[in-house]
């Protein structure tokens, strides 16, 4: 019979290495190592750091756990988005984005339908910013009433930014929408200032000044152009356009001085990139 003979410091090596062993999977199999392992509230954390393009097309599909986390409202605060994303992909992120604040769309054609989208579902929208937009595939231009609808739908909207868009006024050609935003009591309560910036006919321009006689205008409310160091005080206008017996001829050349700091239009036009007012009500 043999007998195999151990040595005391051999054994002893054994035995710490089988400690060591037991101690790690002690801690591999009853401490939260693994990702899933971790609750809900610091999942939303470390996903709050992704982007939502990347949330919805790479963490949505992991798991049903994941996917419930990765459309939660309280990570759809703001969208950032050009025409890579269809519209019918745009449209899930828009009724998953309850808590909505910031919007941003560039050079997409579908415009009309996600304007009418965005004033349905995101009520705490707070700044919207169109570039190059279009309203449709087959018609570019933008209708009014989806662009009215986010007005009066969405109260704390107040920041409203359609510039850098070439050619843009062509395109949004509606009167009502300035009206709208000219109002200091569209939701039954004092608004806060209102900030447009994009393009403006003298059209418009004309029914943005008919509003202000209407409706009281903060004595800080100015009007200028995006491009220019150029900024005048909308009640001192108002008032001008209300003593002349020819308002439209003073509109239309109130309109080209903000518009061209006074230089003749046709000179400027394809100097400039972008004829946008900025105007705060």
């Amino acid at each position: 019979m043999v007998v195999a003979k151990v040595k005391p410091i051999q054994f002893q090596r054994l035995r710490r290495s089988n400690r060591k062993t037991r101690n790690r999977n002690y801690l591999i199999s009853d401490n939260p190592t693994q990702l899933n392992d971790l609750p809900n509230e610091v999942l939303l954390k470390i996903f709050s750091y992704i982007p939502v393009k990347e949330l919805f097309y790479n963490i949505r599909p992991v798991c049903k756990r994941y996917k419930d986390l990765a459309m939660s409202p309280i990570l759809w605060k703001s969208i950032e988005v050009e025409n890579e994303v269809p519209t019918t992909t745009l449209k899930q992120w828009i009724k998953s984005a309850k808590l909505l604040k910031y919007l941003s769309l560039r050079h997409r054609h579908d415009i009309n339908s996600l304007a009418e989208e965005v004033s349905k579902c995101c009520k705490n929208l707070e700044s919207i910013k169109l570039q190059n937009c279009w309203g449709s595939r087959s018609n570019y231009r933008l209708h009014s009433n989806p662009l009215c609808h986010l007005v009066t739908r969405c109260p704390k909207l107040s920041s409203y930014n359609f510039s850098q868009s070439r050619r843009f006024s062509s395109r949004f050609m509606s009167c009502k929408f300035f009206r709208l935003i000219s109002k200091d009591d569209r939701h039954g309560s004092v608004m806060k200032k209102c900030n447009y910036t994009g393009p403006m006919t003298p059209k418009q321009m004309k029914a943005l000044f008919s509003a202000l006689e209407e409706y009281e205008v903060h004595e800080t409310a100015t009007i200028g152009n995006v491009n220019l160091n150029n900024r005048f005080k909308l009640r001192d206008i108002v008032r001008y356009v209300q003593n002349e017996p020819s308002p439209n001829r003073i509109i239309n050349e109130v309109w080209e001085n903000i518009n061209y700091g006074g230089v003749n239009a046709r000179e400027e036009e394809n100097a400039a990139d972008d004829f946008g007012m900025d105007v705060d009500i």
